[in-house]
């Protein structure tokens, strides 16, 4: 995206704000806007010095992100350390693992081909403008880009995650700007879709979040909540993993979210399970397993020793292989409109 395209874009999505926020360009140059008031965001998009943050779908029926303004995945509060800005959440801190979390969690080819199939069955949004909330280092935002056939916008309070992005060469393509789901610093109806992904778990307010979407979503548009359920059962190389039951519960179901995105003015348009073809060969499955063990949803919560005896018993099951371990994984997708 050339600086006069983004110009444009931005010029449409943050019409209507007034405020400093912080974004990206081409990955590298912060800039400075300024958007509308809005309550709440008074701390969304403060000023901080940046620190080093083919599967199968099955169909059925039917029937905010804790996002922080720094590094830390599921805020508790705002810390103000020698004029740094820093979020405490359960002791994670993004500063020195975006690279591991960017490393691990990428979705390789297989992964995106899955959802591809699925996003492709949902109608490209109008206006053609996708908002990736809560992107992280923005493993998704190619994909969107090509069903939407327009430009996306990235949401991600942590810095570490997006000069993660910018550092990864994703900000050449797909504006940054730092914000919480539950004030988002952007103009009303501006975007036709927007894409959650495994983020609602983390949200302070699923309800102020859901209703800050409807507001920048334009009417017709398209809500894409991606993520695990508590609702669903825990699949892949997970399931080896004591404990890893109880972290599932930790995560709001199905029926929850759909509701809190029904009070604002959503309705279920579908609910797909879709199966992620993720192959790993041992060794690096367990050196990746220890890179996210402290950021991972799922594993973060286990005991030391429900962790070790996961890892022990994959290997026990799997070793020594010399190809690749399958380990698919099932995730839902909620369609709302």
């Amino acid at each position: 995206m050339t600086s006069t395209t983004a110009s444009r874009v931005w010029g449409l999505c943050f019409a209507e704000r007034q405020g400093p926020f912080d974004c990206h360009f081409g990955g590298a140059a912060i800039v400075t806007f300024l958007v509308a008031s809005h309550a709440g965001l008074a701390n969304a998009g403060r000023r901080a010095p940046v620190r080093r943050h083919r599967g199968r779908a099955r169909a059925s029926s039917r029937g905010g992100l804790r996002l922080p303004a720094a590094d830390s995945a599921g805020a508790t509060g705002l810390v103000d350390r020698g004029g740094t800005t820093v979020v405490t959440v359960a002791g994670v801190d993004y500063r020195d693992r975006a690279g591991d979390y960017r490393t691990a969690r990428t979705p390789p080819a297989a992964v995106l081909a899955a959802w591809h199939e699925v996003i492709e069955d949902v109608d490209p949004p109008a206006p053609a403008r996708v908002l990736d909330i809560g992107a992280g280092p923005g493993g998704f935002l190619a994909l969107l880009s090509r069903w939407s056939h327009g430009p996306v916008v990235a949401v991600e309070p942590s810095a570490a995650m997006r000069t993660e992005a910018a550092a990864a060469g994703v900000g050449q393509d797909h504006p940054y700007v730092a914000g919480v789901a539950e004030a988002l610093p952007l103009a009303g109806g501006s975007f036709g879709c927007a894409w959650l992904s495994t983020v609602v778990h983390q949200f302070d307010d699923l309800t102020a979040a859901a209703a800050e979407v409807r507001r920048v979503i334009a009417p017709g548009g398209r809500a894409l909540i991606r993520g695990f359920f508590s609702d669903i059962d825990v699949t892949g190389l997970l399931a080896f993993f004591p404990g890893i039951e109880r972290s599932a519960r930790s995560f709001p179901s199905t029926t929850s979210v759909s509701s809190a995105f029904e009070s604002a003015g959503f309705i279920v348009d579908r609910v797909v399970d879709v199966v992620e073809p993720w192959r790993f060969h041992l060794d690096a499955w367990v050196d990746r397993v220890h890179r996210i063990r402290h950021v991972d949803s799922m594993l973060r919560s286990l005991t030391d020793t429900e962790f070790d005896t996961g890892v022990r018993s994959v290997l026990a099951t799997f070793g020594p292989e010399d190809g690749a371990v399958p380990s698919d994984l099932t995730l839902r997708l909620l369609v709302m409109r």
